[in-house]
């Protein structure tokens, strides 16, 4: 039997894992929820480097993107993890709908939509770009330069 952490058995059995959190309730039980991304995405926002684990992650792409086939390795793993999410999203649309429980359901269609259409623009560009993938840029992933500019 594999031993679990006592505040994880008391977040299960108090109803908090798989709940949004309540900004102020993010104390010690909280931490997993700080990830960096929201920070990472303002520091781009607004034209500064990144700092931090995300940093740390941008050398680690910068280390794959240097490999042979980095590029389509990085893009099939996102595929992956995308598709992944969509499908729980997906479960958690039908559960909803099943319990008609239409506000909830209505809220996360929206994100399964989002991570659904993002899965298959990766799949796209994976079986689009073949094994030509050191010529490819950013934009022609996201179909920029083909007139289709926003």
């Amino acid at each position: 039997m594999i031993d679990q952490d006592p505040q994880a058995q008391d977040l299960g059995q108090q109803g908090m894992i798989d709940q949004e959190p309540q900004e102020q309730d993010l104390g010690r039980a909280g931490n997993h929820l700080k990830h960096g991304g929201a920070g990472a995405l303002k520091r781009i926002q607004e034209g500064k480097e990144l700092v931090g684990l995300a940093a740390i992650e941008e050398r680690n792409i910068e280390a794959e993107l240097a490999q042979p086939g980095g590029r389509k390795a990085i893009v099939q793993k996102q595929a992956q993890r995308l598709e992944a999410c969509a499908r729980l999203y997906w479960n958690a649309v039908c559960t909803a709908f099943e319990a008609k429980d239409i506000v909830t359901a209505t809220n996360l269609v929206k994100t399964w939509g989002w991570v659904q259409a993002s899965a298959v623009r990766a799949m796209l560009a994976i079986d689009q770009v073949g094994d030509d993938w050191e010529q490819l840029s950013f934009d022609g992933l996201l179909g920029k330069g083909a007139g289709n500019e926003d």
